[in-house]
């Protein structure tokens, strides 16, 4: 079976990678955690790699991505930056027109 990677724009990118430093410097560790499942995937790397790397279930991190995947195809397939968004921690943060929830059961909390 083919892994399924993601592909970003390199402005998110960039920008899930702050906002993951952003998370961990703020203690919202599990926020963190999953911004970096989304940037080592769009890097090349698998859920198994992912799970191995920050020490979860591999059917956790192929969750956070699907998730990822689903917030972003009901956003239209945007998921590039497309001007001024605000960050709203620690209830979601924002992918194009559309929110992601991060603090969703299904992303653990």
């Amino acid at each position: 079976m083919l892994p399924r990677l993601l592909h970003l724009h390199p402005k998110t990118h960039s920008r899930l990678v702050r906002l993951g430093k952003e998370a961990e410097r703020n203690g919202i560790y599990r926020v963190a955690k999953r911004l970096q499942a989304v940037v080592l995937n769009s890097e090349g790397r698998t859920s198994g790699e992912l799970a191995q790397i920050l020490k979860a279930p591999r059917s956790r991190a192929s969750e956070w991505l699907s998730l990822y995947r689903a917030a972003a195809a009901s956003d239209g397939g945007a998921t590039h930056p497309t001007g001024g968004h605000s960050r709203q921690w620690p209830n979601s943060l924002r992918f194009g027109y559309g929110a992601l929830d991060l603090t969703h059961a299904g992303l653990g909390h």
